[in-house]
């Protein structure tokens, strides 16, 4: 009897293993049910995948697995789980690599729309810029040319005060659109137009051009608050056209705060100081020998006048000297005024003196008198 009790404890024991084992099974069976349906939902919603949902489908279907573990092989079905879920992760695999170019083409696509689109603005701007360039261009040179032909122009009619009565003048002032830096000077010449002056003019007539130039160029702006300096700048003006360079100084003196005239010309000093009457807004000055111990040292020059009003009040009073200061005041003013009036007179190499031009200056005088002859206006060029 034993035994058989014994027998029958095994057997109630083995039924209870094989109860908790088929328990163990049925509850993995539902957990993969549960979790086949998940995948064929995700599936079924990705078109890329359906191939796989079919096969699927087809191999196992959540209602094929029956509640009832007694009727279903367990390891069978997960034998067959598994081997499609490594084929579901190969195409999901193969689906990412193909999700992955696919964006990688997508953001290269949107890169090079955008890198159209911004050279497409530079295009644009820069069309625009060049346009604008264009503009200010002309606008530049038109205001430069403008102002080109306004010096070239007062040039001219400072130069005609000097040259009285040549065929010269006419002068020019040009960009050349072709070159960089290009400033062209052109003036007329014995009939010839366009001519540069560098190669017709002597030295005497290119010097006074550029005086003249230069006098028209500073007079452009706020002359009147300019202090001008010429220094020697008459060294190779010929005894013909130097009084009429004195002349264009003195009327052109007052467009200007102050200007300075620097010479080593003796003529040109004791000519231009003989033009100056007293009172004059004029100062000569005459600079001595220099040390480094005493700097420059200057003197006041004397208007011809006021050296005979001095001699007149010197102490003692030398008689000599006053006449020979007044024969210098009287010749300088009969020499002026037989220049103005173009005085026949003797040609001579040195200067005139009062018995060259006083029987000159009466004649004329007799004659502007008596109605015969009319003096000309301004100053005439020297004899």
């Amino acid at each position: 009897m034993k035994a058989v009790a014994d027998a029958g404890t095994v057997a109630q024991n083995a039924a209870t293993k094989v109860t908790g084992k088929e328990a163990v099974c049925g509850s993995a069976l539902k957990g993969a049910r549960e979790s086949a349906t998940k995948v064929l939902v995700i599936l079924e919603k990705d078109k890329g995948l359906s191939h796989l949902t079919r096969t699927m489908t087809c191999s196992v279907r959540p209602d094929s697995l029956a509640d009832d573990a007694k009727d279903v092989d367990a390891s069978a079905a997960v034998r067959t789980l598994l081997g499609q879920l490594g084929s579901i992760r190969a195409g999901l695999a193969q689906r990412r690599d193909e999700l992955a170019a696919a964006f990688s083409l997508e953001v290269s696509l949107t890169r090079v729309r955008s890198s159209r689109r911004t050279a497409e603005h530079a295009k644009s701007l820069l069309d625009s810029l060049k346009a604008a360039l264009a503009i200010v261009e002309r606008c530049r040179k038109e205001y430069v040319n403008d102002i080109l032909r306004s010096v070239a122009d007062e040039a001219t009619q400072l130069y005609m005060q000097i040259h009285k009565n040549e065929p010269l003048g006419d002068f020019k002032l040009w960009l050349d659109d072709s070159r960089k830096s290009s400033l062209n000077l052109t003036g007329t010449f014995e009939g010839v137009l366009d001519a540069p002056p560098q190669a017709y003019y002597s030295e005497s007539h290119l010097d006074t051009l550029g005086l003249c130039v230069f006098l028209a160029l500073e007079k452009r702006a706020d002359a009147s608050a300019k202090v001008l300096v010429l220094d020697d700048i008459l060294t190779s003006v010929d005894q013909p056209h130097l009084e009429g360079t004195m002349a264009l100084l003195q009327a052109e003196a007052p467009n200007f705060g102050q200007m300075i005239v620097t010479t080593h010309y003796g003529r040109f000093f004791e000519d231009f100081k003989r033009r100056h009457a007293r009172g004059a807004n004029v100062q000569f000055i005459k600079l001595r020998r220099w040390s480094y111990l005493n700097g420059i040292q200057a003197d006041s020059v004397l208007l011809p006048v006021e050296e005979v009003e001095s001699a007149m009040v010197a102490t003692p009073f030398d008689r000599q000297a006053v006449a020979s200061k007044a024969g210098n005041l009287l010749e300088s003013t009969a020499e002026y005024y037989a220049r103005k009036l173009a005085c026949p007179v003797p040609l001579k190499d040195s200067g005139y003196v009062l018995g060259d031009l006083l029987p000159a200056l009466l004649a004329v005088g007799k004659n502007l008198k008596s109605g015969v002859r009319t003096a000309p206006t301004g100053p005439l060029p020297s004899t």
